[in-house]
């Protein structure tokens, strides 16, 4: 498929308006209009597939006066406005599709960082600074693990801190805070946090399932996620929950499905270390846009997300 939308994980289906007045309950925030310049275009492109129309393809991106920010035309090792430039000098349908599809992420990832900053101000208010706090969730090399090293000694689980554990320990942490007003001293471990699960007969998170789900074996989906932070919610938090812990979801989901191979035994294959330079220009450039409309504190994030 060739559209943005197929950047979105498979539970979050319709556009990116409504994705995001789903997630903040209809609230006036400045990422609902780049929500529908996103949906415009969207449509527009699936139009363009649709009859495979060429001139049509490459007119629909470089007329699209919003597609300013020459980071949407960025491609990795390679000059300024890259993606513009070979887009200009394409001259068939599958070479322009081609080039559409790596816009078409950086479109998402500018998307994405603008969905951060907004659920960060929106969930924290004045108690927290702003910060990339998606970034937080990018798979990580454990620091114990000497990459230089001839032979890897560790567990091939063990050498990676995931999406899927960093958005467990992120969700323990901030529910800890809410309750607590200081950090705990280190991210929650499986075991841990299994003992704050509820016991259900018929979804039933014990430390084997939750070592799986930090391991990166078993997939996370919303529904799941959303029993988990529940019940930290109720055992760790003020039991109070935080609907747009979605978006923290929507993140991890992202990332996993961007730089993790998982292969049909469930068995990781391949893990990208990702710089997060390109997300953290957008997430600038956002910042910047709508600094009158956002809300930060002055409490620090945990040294140890880091």
């Amino acid at each position: 498929m060739a559209n943005l939308m197929a950047k979105l994980p498979a539970h979050d289906s319709g556009h990116f308006e409504s994705l995001i007045s789903n997630y903040f309950n209809n609230v006036e925030l400045p990422i609902l209009a780049l929500a529908k310049q996103i949906d415009a275009l969207d449509f527009e492109l699936i139009v363009t597939y649709e009859v495979k129309s060429f001139v049509d393809l490459k007119n629909s991106l470089l007329n699209c006066n919003w597609l300013n920010n020459e980071n949407y035309w960025f491609e990795d090792n390679q000059p300024k406005n890259y993606l513009r430039t070979k887009l200009v000098d394409s001259d068939n349908f599958d070479d322009a599709s081609k080039l559409c599809q790596r816009i078409s992420f950086n479109i998402f990832l500018s998307f994405l960082a603008a969905l951060d900053i907004t659920f960060c101000s929106e969930a924290f208010g004045t108690k927290l600074k702003l910060r990339p706090l998606f970034l937080d969730l990018i798979p990580l090399a454990n620091f114990e693990m000497d990459t230089n090293a001839s032979e890897i000694k560790l567990p091939v689980k063990d050498r990676f801190r995931l999406p899927n554990r960093r958005l467990l320990e992120l969700t323990h942490a901030i529910f800890y805070f809410s309750k607590n007003d200081y950090w705990q001293k280190k991210a929650v471990g499986r075991q841990e946090l299994a003992e704050k699960m509820e016991f259900d007969e018929f979804n039933d998170f014990d430390e084997t399932r939750m070592g799986n789900l930090y391991d990166g074996t078993k997939k996370l989906m919303l529904d799941d996620y959303d029993k988990i932070q529940r019940d930290i919610a109720k055992n760790v938090g003020k039991n109070k929950t935080v609907d747009t812990f979605a978006a923290l979801h929507l993140a991890a989901t992202f990332w996993l499905k961007s730089f993790v191979t998982i292969d049909s035994k469930n068995k990781i294959k391949a893990v990208i270390l990702y710089d997060g330079i390109l997300y953290k220009e957008f997430w600038d450039f956002h910042r910047k846009e709508w600094t009158s409309q956002l809300k930060s504190g002055d409490a620090d994030w945990p040294s140890w997300l880091n």
